[in-house]
């Protein structure tokens, strides 16, 4: 329960007209361009005040975040606009990594993405995609320092390091990018709970992932103009609910490269609970560790039985390459070389020695151990059997 003097200072500070005129005021601009998202950025501002009970740092967090994520919608907008080139950018064919949540997507994006024929985003990058009107041509992008200590909630905590290191300049997730929509689940309940959002989110009778998919196409763009342009490179990505929003990728990416990375998922949800119990206590005051592991089970659930309808109706089977997670520890260039081949381009010896240099200074490990079970979050492997029977005997011989 939420003392009802917190619940009002927590309304007040997620008010979302409050929030959308101090973006305006901060970034000196006013045209969002489409703003079909506050629709969403409404339902999640509301529920979490009305619902979530944060520590001070917390709701201090989520409202500063939100306002980066405003303002950086702002600056894109107002980018595009003055250089409408942007949206002639080639972003279609790129590598994107599935898979459930720790399933080792990150270690393959960041040893892949070490070779430096892929475009890839960087944590810096994420935290403010849009450019800084003081940048200056030449010299250090200023995005870089200001992404120092904007996730020190992250970045300072060793159970999370040991997990999952957020790094400035560490490869990272495009989910990021996908919470600039508002728009979806995965990404806005790793931090905060709010089941209103979430049953909102589930209620649509039509389904937003493409909307979400297309516009994160833009931001791509975006990011990819500001490297100089395609430059014969393509985009690897990687996102964590991307495993259950297939359809949507084939609509949006038709010439995308599909890799589905496998684990056991006994070991990923236990994972999984494990991280966003770290990730979630950091903003949360009385996290509910049963109904936080009967969510993620619950959502892993409905992502794969999304993913197996989505693959077997679009006859994916022959198209997406499968990789056990085993493989992608014991041979990791074995299977960038498999990736590469699918894709239709070559890994070259440039590409090859960054992914060996990586994988020699990047240990399992490497910022501490990261243990978990299943039976300290309440569920047993009877659980995980149950829930997920088809995932499990579709690809046994992947996990």
């Amino acid at each position: 329960m939420i003392p009802k003097a917190q619940q009002v200072a927590q309304l007040k500070a997620l008010d979302t007209d409050g929030l959308i005129a101090e973006a305006r005021r901060r970034a000196g601009l006013s045209d969002f361009g489409d703003e079909s998202f506050m629709i969403p950025l409404r339902q999640l501002m509301d529920g979490c005040a009305r619902e979530v009970n944060f520590h001070e740092v917390g709701l201090q967090d989520v409202r500063e975040t939100t306002l980066r994520d405003l303002v950086n919608r702002l600056r894109i907008e107002e980018d595009i606009r003055l250089n409408p080139e942007i949206l002639e950018e080639d972003v279609s064919d790129p590598i994107i990594l599935l898979g459930l949540p720790r399933c080792g997507t990150t270690k393959t994006h960041r040893s892949i993405g070490s070779d430096p024929n892929l475009l890839k985003t960087y944590m810096w990058q994420l935290s403010n995609p849009a450019r800084f009107p003081d940048a200056v041509a030449g010299e250090p992008d200023p995005r870089i320092a200001a992404a120092v200590g904007s996730d020190r909630l992250l970045e300072d905590n060793p159970a999370i390091r040991a997990a999952h290191l957020y790094g400035v300049q560490e490869i990272q997730s495009d989910m990021f990018l996908h919470g600039l929509t508002f728009n979806t689940e995965m990404y806005m309940q790793a931090r905060m709970h709010s089941q209103s959002y979430i049953d909102w989110i589930r209620s649509r009778t039509t389904p937003s992932e493409t909307d979400n998919w297309r516009y994160v196409r833009k931001v791509f763009q975006y990011l990819q103009w500001q490297q100089g342009g395609r430059q014969g490179r393509r985009w690897l990505f990687k996102h964590e609910a991307a495993v259950g929003e297939l359809g949507a990728i084939r609509e949006v990416y038709p010439k995308a490269t599909l890799v589905h990375l496998h684990r056991d998922p006994h070991d990923c949800v236990a994972s999984t609970l494990s991280l966003s119990r770290n990730i979630m206590s950091l903003r949360v005051a009385d996290l509910d560790l049963a109904k936080n592991s009967r969510y993620v089970l619950d959502r892993t659930k409905l992502y794969l039985d999304r993913y197996l309808e989505a693959r077997e109706r679009l006859g994916l089977d022959d198209v997406i390459l499968d990789v056990a997670y085993e493989d992608l520890r014991s041979k990791p260039i074995e299977i960038a070389e498999r990736i590469y081949q699918l894709a239709g381009m070559p890994l070259t010896d440039e590409g090859r020695a960054a992914m060996l240099d990586w994988e020699a200074n990047n240990a399992q490990g490497k910022h501490g151990e990261h243990r978990y079970t299943l039976q300290e979050f309440g569920l047993e492997d009877a659980t995980i059997e149950q829930a997920f029977p088809s995932y499990i005997e579709k690809f046994a011989a992947y996990i």
